[in-house]
């Protein structure tokens, strides 16, 4: 029988889960949220609520955090990866046979997030410059990371919070590379995998762009980020463009458009 307890937990669970797809608070937020609420029905103690914070392998992931953010700020990995891209015209299979083990190993030691913060637009600057689509990097990138995560103790956080909950119970807790022993295994598969099959399942444009692109539009530059606003008849969509030209809409001097086509949509 459903107990009241159980009842606000299902209850939480659902409003959380639809919260994040929604989208419309940040993802942390939600999760503190409904904390708050199972605290504020008895289901969860102060103590329990505040007890994962002395979690060893959180601590250790915040420290992580602040080690990938000065790795990130430096500019080293940024130079790693544009020393491995080729600068002439490659095959996707050649590129991806460069970049993808070293994102790997990079992995390893770093949180997954920033080093793909770090490489995708670098990544993307690059397909754009040998005319390879984007698309065929952005998704082995990610995956690369997953699978080097898996080689180390640290390199995700998964693995730092299990660690933790194990020392907690008592037990002897992981070893840096005792991960190793089945996750290098894991990654090499998984990048042979990449290597093969990535460049004939991901497609050469996104399905959602295929309509629009080729079409021009009036570009209007809006925020000191430079980001576009296409004008359409049918709808207004924020995009990526080529650089045509630029004209002045309607005497405006304030208002200058650049004239492009579209190559994909955020």
């Amino acid at each position: 029988m459903l107990t009241f307890e159980m009842i606000i937990v299902f209850l939480g669970l659902i409003g959380m889960v639809t919260a994040l797809v929604l989208d419309k608070m940040r993802p942390g937020m939600i999760l503190f949220s409904v904390t708050v609420l199972f605290l504020c029905f008895g289901i969860l103690t102060p103590k329990e609520m505040l007890e994962g914070f002395s979690n060893k392998g959180m601590i250790t992931v915040a420290l992580l955090f602040l080690i990938s953010e000065g790795v990130r700020q430096s500019g080293a990995l940024g130079q790693l990866i544009k020393k491995l891209l080729p600068q002439e015209k490659t095959t996707v299979m050649k590129a991806q046979a460069r970049m993808l083990p070293a994102i790997s190993f990079v992995s390893a030691f770093l949180n997954n997030t920033p080093v793909v913060v770090i490489f995708a637009p670098i990544i993307k600057r690059w397909a754009e410059s040998v005319r390879i689509p984007a698309t065929k990097f952005l998704i082995p990138l990610s995956y690369a990371t997953i699978l080097g995560g898996m080689c180390t103790l640290i390199g995700t956080s998964t693995n730092l919070v299990v660690d933790g909950m194990i020392l907690d119970a008592g037990y002897k807790g992981f070893g840096m590379f005792e991960l190793g022993r089945v996750g290098i295994f894991i990654a090499l598969a998984g990048i042979v995998y990449l290597l093969f099959f990535s460049s004939r399942l991901l497609p050469e444009v996104r399905k959602d762009t295929v309509g629009d692109v080729g079409r021009f539009f009036c570009i209007r530059v809006i925020g000191q980020w430079q980001r576009y606003r296409a004008e359409s008849r049918e709808k207004e969509t924020l995009v990526c463009i080529d650089f045509i030209g630029a004209d002045d809409c309607g005497g405006n001097s304030r208002r200058v458009a650049f004239y492009g086509r579209i190559t994909s949509r955020y």
